[in-house]
């Protein structure tokens, strides 16, 4: 007879990864069920009796399972293929411990979905897509490096170019998100396309846009020990550095605080 194992389990509704309750803090139920895993069987071949357990609506090609501890806010991105005897040994999972195995999308499967959404939405939806998005990125680490990873800021650009102050805004925003996060900040500073829009917007005629820029500009320039880089980022394309610009005496990162204050 298989051994079984017990664990509190539970879903994020993110069919729709634009959903604002798609997050760990919504999971579904909001009483975690108790689901008995077998032992020495993968995952992959488990899933589908958890999909219909817990009533999820994903379809079953593009599940996703975690493990969840919520007192340390620690994620596990737990491997489809392993059994849990083998997930229990390496991760140090313990049924009796206080962690959920969490069902959701496939990280790819949403970071596909945003970023083709994105580049097709019009109106209202796109709006409510870049809205979004600050939020998603401030949840969800994992999401960020995936999105900058698969182009996304890229994506971002495309449609900054060819958007209203709300809509450069609401990507500004979203944009300061990802620079929260080391690995996002680099993935910011290595977008060359990036950096010339945003010093493109530097000249906007909206002053709230040309304030969000600078000040974005700001920390990149006080994240990188040297400013080189950036300068070199914004001149590929014939683009003066704004450390060209600097006045004698004045470090960059003063240069980018001052204008922010000239457009408060």
């Amino acid at each position: 007879m298989s051994t079984t194992n017990e664990f509190r389990v539970q879903y994020i509704d993110d069919v729709d990864p634009f959903n604002v309750l798609a997050s760990l803090k919504h999971a579904e139920p909001t009483v975690p069920k108790r689901y008995s895993f077998i032992a020495d069987t993968s995952l992959c071949d488990q899933v589908a009796g958890l999909k219909r357990f817990l009533r999820a609506p994903h379809k079953i090609d593009v599940m996703a399972l975690l493990y969840y501890k919520r007192e340390e806010n620690e994620v596990k991105q737990l491997d489809m293929e392993a059994t849990l005897s083998e997930l229990m040994l390496e991760h140090g999972i313990v049924p009796e411990k206080a962690g959920t195995i969490v069902l959701r999308t496939k990280l790819s499967v949403r970071v596909h979905t945003i970023i083709e959404t994105l580049l097709n939405a019009e109106g209202t939806k796109l709006r409510q897509a870049l809205f979004s998005l600050k939020r998603m990125f401030q949840d969800d680490e994992d999401l960020v490096l995936e999105f900058v990873y698969n182009q996304g800021l890229n994506a971002l650009v495309n449609v900054g170019k060819d958007s209203d102050q709300t809509f450069q805004q609401y990507i500004i925003k979203a944009l300061g998100e990802v620079a929260v996060y080391v690995d996002g900040m680099n993935g910011l500073m290595e977008c060359n396309e990036l950096i010339q829009w945003l010093y493109v917007l530097t000249e906007s005629k909206a002053r709230t846009v040309v304030k969000a820029a600078l000040e974005l500009l700001v920390v990149f320039v006080n994240y990188s020990e040297q400013s080189d880089s950036l300068g070199t980022n914004m001149s590929a394309k014939g683009m003066d550095s704004p450390r060209m610009n600097s006045p004698e005496g004045q470090s960059t990162p003063l240069v980018f605080k001052n204008a922010v204050n000239i457009v408060s």
